[in-house]
């Protein structure tokens, strides 16, 4: 793996983490799910994933 993809995960990851903390902050960690995080993130699913 090379030093760009990573750097793409490691920002992938810390848009993630940040979404999930203003998720859970709105609607509770129980209540939360991928699909919010993702959208609050503004990412979404990979192509053939359920």
């Amino acid at each position: 793996m090379n030093d760009i993809a990573t750097g793409r995960r490691g920002e992938r990851r810390q848009r993630l983490l940040e979404a999930a903390s203003r998720v859970f902050a709105c609607i509770g960690c129980t209540q939360a799910t991928m699909d919010e995080i993702a959208a609050e993130a503004g990412l979404r699913k990979a192509a053939g994933t359920a």
